[in-house]
């Protein structure tokens, strides 16, 4: 059973309505129907709240939102993914811009400055090295930034 479900049953068999279950976990009506639809996932706090309001085990809640964000997590990058890739897959295709030349040579030392001056920089190169973990992310990465790239840097 899915965390939204489960939670809804719950509330239905105390007799509860959405908002009094709300005001029992403070947050508001409209997150619980966003719980119930499987549409959010309660944080940490809330996930205690609502296993004690409902009188639901916390462990097996807890795991079972948490199985449940990773694989929304994974669809929503693996469509993300997908999307990006059919956007900047454009190698082959008559009057598509030819790749950009290679970036000029930096030596592991003046690109580590760089990205540590740079708190932008910084965050940006831990979400890439995320990224770039992946191995069938790796090649939708690596053509959406030669994408932006282009983009930033149009040729005449």
């Amino acid at each position: 059973m899915s965390v939204a479900a489960l939670i809804k049953r719950a509330r239905l068999a105390k007799g509860w309505s959405q908002k009094q279950l709300a005001d029992t976990i403070g947050v508001t009506p409209g997150f619980v129907t966003k719980l119930e639809a499987g549409d959010a996932f309660p944080s940490y706090e809330r996930g205690l709240a609502l296993a004690n309001a409902l009188g639901l085990a916390w462990d097996d809640l807890w795991s079972r939102v948490e199985v449940e964000r990773d694989k929304a997590s994974e669809h929503r990058r693996r469509t993300r993914g997908a999307a990006l890739q059919g956007a900047v897959q454009t190698r082959g295709v008559p009057g598509a811009p030819p790749a950009l030349p290679p970036a000029p040579a930096m030596t592991a030392e003046a690109i580590a400055q760089e990205i540590g001056a740079d708190t932008t920089l910084l965050t940006a190169y831990h979400h890439l090295k995320r990224a770039l973990a992946d191995p069938q992310l790796r090649p939708t990465v690596l053509a959406a930034l030669e994408a932006f790239a282009r983009a930033a840097h149009p040729r005449p």
